[in-house]
């Protein structure tokens, strides 16, 4: 089978990508031929398929807003990939009529290559599943989280605490941006362009639920581990003196992640057992 994969990045910048390059080595060992699409940067990986990559916002090689070069061209392409990018969607249909896939497999493409991604893939009658890494389906912000709180409140009063929030970076103008083109896509009824959703948990399936999306579309499939030989040095050391409850934090430090609701955890922890030692790998979001 041939199968387009479309995402926002092609080298190792965080979880999403790290499940993207598993995917694709996981799918190939079975005999599945992986097209990719994605965005231009000195720091991807080789692919065959590299001239059919679109330009970053800005032609930058930033990976954050806050670092882009304040141009012309930024705005405009910031822009277009947060409502809609036709370049994006000429690039992507030129690409799946050279390679002809069988399937889209759809990972991160809001705000960096647009919706368009979608009507891209319909108009060549290629079937859309979508993997949700984050929140962006059921809240502007993509994190559910406000005010140093879990937070649902858009749910209730489709999405205009966005703009009574700011709940975009704290900006007026992002938080306009957001809303308007959530609007958009409902307009675009981009939600039935979409064959299928993968949601990494139950409670992503029951937030999504919640905001209207079908239920009959919604599947929870967890993400996979890849073991490699190498993690069996770090295991060894993980597993090494029975006598301590070792633990191993992964991610940003960063509050939304909870990482700071695991500290505070661990000072009730205390109270149950004599010794434990906390590893913490990642950096600042």
């Amino acid at each position: 089978m041939k199968i387009l994969i479309v995402h926002y990045r092609y080298f190792i910048s965080g979880g999403p990508e790290r499940y993207l390059f598993n995917l694709k080595e996981a799918l190939e060992m079975r005999g599945h031929e992986v097209i990719p699409f994605s965005i231009r940067n000195a720091r991807n990986v080789e692919s065959l398929y590299n001239s059919y990559f679109v330009e970053n916002i800005g032609k930058s090689d930033e990976v954050f807003i806050d670092k882009y070069t304040k141009t012309l061209r930024t705005y405009t392409d910031l822009v277009g990939r947060e409502f809609y990018s036709f370049g994006v969607k000429r690039k992507l249909k030129k690409l799946i009529a050279d390679t002809c896939p069988d399937i889209c497999y759809l990972l991160v493409y809001k705000r960096a290559l647009s919706p368009s991604v979608i009507d891209a893939c319909s108009d060549m009658g290629v079937p859309v599943i979508n993997r949700i890494s984050d929140y962006n389906p059921v809240c502007g912000a993509a994190s559910l989280y406000h005010g140093g709180k879990f937070c649902d409140v858009c749910f209730a009063d489709a999405d205009r605490s966005l703009l009574k929030r700011h709940c975009v970076k704290g900006s007026k103008l992002f938080s306009a941006m957001r809303y308007l083109s959530i609007k958009l896509s409902e307009i675009l009824k981009m939600d039935r362009k979409i064959s299928d959703y993968v949601c990494t948990n139950g409670f992503m399936k029951e937030m999504m639920a919640r905001r209207g999306y079908d239920m009959r579309k919604l599947h929870v499939i967890p993400t996979f581990f890849c073991e490699k030989p190498e993690y069996a040095v770090v295991d060894k050391t993980m597993r090494s003196g029975f006598d301590v409850l070792r633990l191993l934090y992964i991610g940003n430090i960063d509050e939304s992640k909870g990482i700071y609701d695991l500290v505070e955890a661990l000072e009730i922890l205390k109270r149950h057992t004599s010794a434990f030692h906390l590893s913490i790998v990642g950096g600042l979001a």
